[in-house]
């Protein structure tokens, strides 16, 4: 596929391989689940290490998505200023001294701090491997690079939580982060080595004559905000379930932490299943269409996890079965969602991709906060909180992505 010169024919791109960017581009997606998934089962032991509250431990996921929140702003401009390649090199940086603060911290206070400064770092990574997408690719095959690079990361989630557990049961909680430590070390170099530069002087000397410009012809521009609202409603959604499952599955319902990895990596071979079913259907279907069939599954999951918990079925397979029918479908909207928020921005994706980015967190962690105190109280509020965010996630696929959301490129709409 060639850089996409319908869209910015006056723009000089890098032209890199098609495996070297699908490499670098998983390689960057991956460091998100890597920084979660290797960590979730270490979550119960590094409660007892501390001597902290259940609450006090689960900031720690929370931290590190408002750092990976707040920043993905900043992050996009800057790549749209600067380049991709000088902010990779930093946030990979970042990501490194991150790990190494989180195993020398002697408090969970120290722990939350740093795990913060993580997700800022993963947050430069992500900004930067779909805005450098949409650099050499249009827009909806841009789309199915984006899910290539998801069917890698979902390859690499399948192992982090087996490999986190693991190391939780031989070396104790802070045998992640130094695993960790070592992947930080190990993505700068690759990156340094292997990525030049894909966006022209040309093309990010434009934003920084008019910084405010961009960012509200994004925000007001109705396909970004059907294709935001969707990826937000559904990564609420499954944010609930990675921060209150470790305890409801392994305190509640008597999981081994083995037991538990291996429930996140039956969910991240899902995921992988979704990624590979997106790119089937868009080889006939339209991006909208897509959608709006993956909303169908997430509907069905969201009813089914609902109503088994309002008939009082307290069981582990009344949540695990519902949540994989959700998270195939959660790997098609974000497929998609994704890539499509900067179809309409070739002169400043990273700013897109950004402010994108910075609404999904901030949403999952805000609705977080608020169910709080039942998430951990009640056994019906994590089914009935991931069933809410299943229907809006179906409404918002079968009203807004349908009206706003066809791609100018796309050959099936």
């Amino acid at each position: 596929m060639r850089p996409s010169e319908d869209q910015h024919p006056a723009h000089e791109t890098a032209v890199l391989p098609r495996m070297t960017v699908l490499g670098t581009v998983t390689l960057l997606l991956s460091l998100h689940p890597l920084a979660g998934y290797l960590y979730l089962p270490a979550l119960p032991a590094l409660r007892e290490r501390f001597a902290a509250s259940t609450e006090a431990t689960q900031w720690t996921l929370s931290a590190f998505l408002i750092g990976f929140g707040l920043t993905q702003l900043m992050w996009g401009w800057l790549a749209d200023r600067l380049g991709r390649r000088p902010v990779l090199l930093v946030g990979l940086m970042v990501f490194l001294v991150a790990a190494i603060g989180c195993l020398s911290a002697s408090r969970m206070l120290e722990v939350v701090a740093w795990r913060a400064l993580q997700g800022a770092s993963v947050a430069a990574a992500g900004v930067c491997a779909r805005a450098l997408l949409r650099d050499l690719y249009q827009p909806t095959e841009s789309v199915r690079m984006l899910s290539i690079g998801f069917s890698g990361l979902s390859a690499v989630a399948v192992a982090a939580p087996i490999c986190g557990a693991a190391l939780v049961a031989q070396r104790g909680a802070a045998a992640s982060f130094e695993l960790l430590a070592a992947i930080g070390a190990a993505a700068l170099v690759y990156v340094a080595i292997n990525l030049p530069e894909t966006v022209s002087d040309h093309r990010s000397g434009r934003v920084a004559q008019r910084p405010g410009m961009p960012l509200l012809r994004i925000a007001h521009h109705r396909l970004f905000r059907a294709y935001t609202a969707l990826t937000a409603c559904t990564y609420t959604g499954h944010y609930l379930f990675l921060m209150v499952s470790s305890f409801w599955l392994i305190d509640r319902h008597e999981l081994s932490v083995f037991q538990y990895g291996l429930v996140l990596a039956f969910g991240s071979i899902v995921h992988l299943l979704g990624t590979f079913a997106c790119r089937r259907w868009l080889v006939t279907r339209s991006v909208r269409t897509t959608v709006a069939h993956a909303a169908w599954l997430t509907f069905a999951s969201g009813s089914t996890m609902g109503l088994l918990a309002l008939a009082g079925v307290d069981a582990a397979w009344a949540l695990i079965a519902p949540q994989l029918l959700y998270v195939f479908a959660h790997a098609v909207h974000q497929s998609c969602g994704q890539a499509a928020v900067m179809a309409p921005f070739p002169d400043c994706a990273g700013t897109a991709t950004g402010l994108s980015g910075t609404v999904l967190p901030l949403v999952a962690v805000g609705v977080a906060s608020m169910l709080a105190g039942p998430l951990s109280a009640s056994a019906m509020a994590l089914p009935l909180g991931m069933a809410t965010c299943a229907v809006l996630t179906a409404a918002v696929a079968w009203t807004l992505v349908q009206r706003d959301g066809a791609l100018d490129d796309d050959g099936n709409n």
